[in-house]
């Protein structure tokens, strides 16, 4: 059987379908595990994600921006400081099939494009700026 961390880090950028589809998956593993795990989603603009990766530390294999190439970022731990770099979206993915049995093989890739152009769109209105778009 496989050990679950309690916590758990998932970072990505907002405008990535792949990251959508996960955050879809994390609806659904919030519901059927009850208390076991505690996540925390971090919904990033492109260019924060960066800064995000760029900055952050593993404690056991250093700097994540070294081997990290991913949009969407997944650590887990036993406590929220001390979380270990684990992958990105596949691996994500295949963590929640072999412990969950969660699966949306079947969906198709659209709805997430789709999904992380409207979320994309909501998150730059929230953050109150005006922008213009230029296409030659």
């Amino acid at each position: 059987m496989t050990v679950v961390a309690p916590y758990m880090l998932l970072a990505g950028k907002v405008n990535d379908p792949q990251y959508q589809r996960v955050r879809k998956a994390v609806e659904v593993l919030e519901k059927v595990s009850g208390d076991k795990l505690e996540i925390t989603l971090l919904n990033l603009m492109p260019t924060d994600y960066e800064i995000y990766v760029q900055n952050l530390e593993c404690p056991a294999r250093g700097p994540v921006k070294r081997f990290h190439r991913e949009n969407m970022l997944y650590m887990t731990g036993d406590h929220p400081d001390e979380l270990e770099y684990k992958g990105g979206s596949a691996l994500f993915l295949q963590w929640a099939k072999d412990v969950f049995g969660y699966d949306d093989s079947k969906t198709n890739t659209i709805f997430f494009r789709r999904l992380a152009t409207k979320q994309f769109r909501h998150a730059m209105q929230r953050t109150g700026h005006k922008f213009f778009k230029m296409e030659f």
